[in-house]
C-alpha cells in the first residue's frame, strides 16, 4: 500500500469537515477515525474569525499496520482567508512514515509564493493561482450557497497546499437520515461527493447538520470503509487500535492464474460474501468495474502503461 494513498485520505478529511458556524468567533470539532469498528486515528478542525480574516486549522493523524510495522500519516494545515473566501496564506506540514514535508505560502495578486522544505532541502517557487480555485472558507461559502435542498448539486476546485494544485470536487445533496454518533443519534443531511486526485477519483459520503458541520464521513478505500465521526475530545485523542491493512487487501484466487503477467487484460467476476450486499471497486487508469445483479461486480484489469 502506498503512503501517497493515505495522504490523499488526509487531504479529503481536511476538505470535507471544516466547522461552518459563521457567527461564532471560534469553534473546534473533534473526530475519531474508524475502520471496521476499530479506532485508527483522529482529526481536529478549528475555525476562528479575527481582524476580518478567517483562520481554519485542520489536523489529522492515522496509524495503520503494514506487514507488522506501524505507519503513521499525519497532516496539519493552517489556512487564512478573507471573510469572502479569498486566499491570503497557508502553511501545511505532512508526515508520512519517516518523511516530513512543510510548505508555507502567500497568495497575492493572483500569484502564489511558496517555500517547501523536506529534510535539509528547501525550494521556492512562484506560480499562478489556479483560476476559480478555493480553499476552506471558499468551499464553505460555496456549499452555503448551494444549501441543503435535496437534489441540489455543487462543483468547484479545492486548492491543496501540500500538492500545490487544485482538485476538482463535485457533490449532490441527499435527504436527512438518523445517524448514530457513538450512542448520540442525530438527524443529518447526506452529501455524496467525488474528488479528482492524481490517483484517480475518490468518492465519499458526508453527513452534515443544518450549519453544514460534517459530523460523519464515510470513505471507501482499499476494499474497506474509513469513517470519521464527531465525538468528544477525550475519545478522539485516546489510544488507537493497531489494524493490519495489507491482509485486508488480499484474496486467494480460486483458480490458477499462470501467465497472467503477459496477458493484455484480465477479467474477474467478484461476488460479495460475509453478509455484504455490494462491493465498492474503484475505476482507475488500468481497471474498470461494472456492477451486475445480486451485488456481483465484473472488473477488467489491463497492464499499467
Amino acid at each position: 500500500m502506498k503512503l501517497k494513498r493515505l495522504f490523499i485520505v488526509a487531504v479529503a478529511f481536511a476538505l470535507i469537515a471544516p466547522p461552518a458556524l459563521a457567527n461564532t468567533k471560534s469553534k473546534t470539532i473533534y473526530y475519531a477515525v474508524m475502520t471496521g469498528g476499530k479506532k485508527i486515528g483522529h482529526a481536529i478542525f478549528t475555525r476562528s474569525i479575527a481582524g476580518g480574516k478567517v483562520t481554519t486549522s485542520a489536523t489529522s493523524k492515522i496509524t495503520i499496520v503494514r506487514m507488522g510495522t506501524p505507519i503513521t500519516v499525519a497532516q496539519k494545515d493552517i489556512i487564512i482567508e478573507t471573510l469572502t473566501g479569498e486566499p491570503i496564506s497557508f502553511e501545511t506540514s505532512q508526515m508520512m512514515g519517516p518523511q516530513t514535508m512543510t510548505v508555507i505560502g502567500k497568495v497575492s495578486n493572483g500569484r502564489i509564493t511558496a517555500t517547501s522544505q523536506m529534510g535539509p532541502q528547501t525550494t521556492q517557487q512562484v506560480i499562478d493561482w489556479p483560476q476559480g480555485a478555493r480553499m476552506e472558507e471558499g468551499m464553505r461559502l460555496l456549499q452555503k450557497e448551494t444549501g441543503l435542498v435535496k437534489g441540489s448539486t455543487f462543483s468547484g476546485k479545492y486548492f491543496v497546499p501540500s500538492m500545490m494544485q487544485a482538485l476538482d470536487v463535485r457533490g449532490t445533496v441527499g435527504g436527512k437520515e438518523r445517524i448514530n454518533l457513538f450512542g448520540r443519534v442525530v438527524k443529518l443531511t447526506k452529501i455524496t461527493a467525488t474528488m479528482g486526485t492524481p490517483m484517480g477519483e475518490m468518492s465519499f459520503i458526508s453527513y452534515v447538520d443544518d450549519d453544514l458541520n460534517s459530523l460523519k464521513t464515510i470513505m471507501p478505500i482499499m476494499g474497506m470503509n474509513l469513517e470519521m465521526l464527531a465525538c468528544d475530545k477525550t475519545f478522539a485523542l485516546g489510544e488507537d487500535d493497531l489494524v493490519e491493512f495489507v491482509d485486508k487487501m488480499l484474496l486467494k484466487s480460486p483458480t490458477s492464474m499462470a501467465g497472467v503477467e503477459s496477458a493484455k487484460s484480465a477479467t474477474y467476476e467478484l461476488t460479495p460474501t460475509g453478509g455484504k450486499s455490494e462491493l465498492t471497486i474503484p475505476n482507475t487508469g488500468n481497471q474498470k468495474a461494472r456492477k451486475k445483479a445480486k451485488g456481483k461486480v465484473v472488473v477488467i484489469v489491463r497492464p499499467v502503461t
